[in-house]
């Protein structure tokens, strides 16, 4: 599973060409690459510089692009926890290519995972059932939506409403916790297939 993992965040990374992302000389913004991490989850983040100039700077300058390419990916709402190592100054003076950031999966996770509950594969299924992330309360877009339709049959079921949040203990956040408002979508379909015989009314989720 882990693995399995990584290699579709490595996919999301070639696919996006957003590795490396590429500075101008003294420069520790690239608004040309913003929209190739926008949609990305990374892990580690490791900022470098061209060799000219003072050590010291160089290593700072590193530091800031890498905080610049964390900024972006933190403003996405992603959850995953940013590594950034500032390199400074690497190769040649003048060489364009060491002007950039290297964003990467870290593997050491897949080595303790085993300790780690959280399932993915249950989140997932989670999602094929039609429960929507509850990372966030999301207010606009197209989750929004799909939380607000969500949040109206959890309602309709006599079910609490949903907390939303990164560190609460439902699957469909960060947690492992199966809640019975996710079943509610089963509830809703038994309802429709045993109708008229059945009425919605006569099926209900206990808590």
């Amino acid at each position: 599973m882990a693995t399995t993992e990584r290699q579709r965040l490595e996919a999301g990374l070639a696919a996006a060409a957003a590795h490396p992302g590429q500075f101008n000389r003294d420069e520790a913004t690239a608004p040309a690459a913003k929209h190739k991490l926008e949609a990305l989850i990374p892990i580690k983040i490791d900022g470098f510089a061209s060799a000219e100039g003072d050590p010291g700077h160089n290593t700072d300058l590193s530091r800031r692009r890498a905080e610049y390419v964390a900024g972006i990916l933190r403003a996405t709402g992603m959850r995953q926890p940013l590594a950034i190592t500032p390199h400074g100054a690497v190769g040649s003076p003048n060489d364009a290519a060491n002007r950039r950031v290297d964003v990467v999966v870290d593997t050491a996770f897949e080595t303790t995972y085993s300790s780690n509950r959280y399932s993915v594969s249950e989140h997932e299924f989670g999602h094929m059932l039609g429960m929507p992330d509850e990372y966030a309360n999301a207010t606009s877009g197209p989750l929004a939506g799909v939380q607000t339709k969500y949040d109206a049959l959890v309602t309709s079921a006599g079910l609490q409403a949903t907390t939303y949040g990164q560190n609460t203990s439902s699957q469909m956040s960060a947690g492992v916790d199966v809640l019975p408002r996710h079943y509610v979508t089963l509830w809703e379909a038994l309802g429709k297939m045993t109708a008229p015989t059945l009425t919605q009314a006569d099926w209900s989720l206990t808590t």
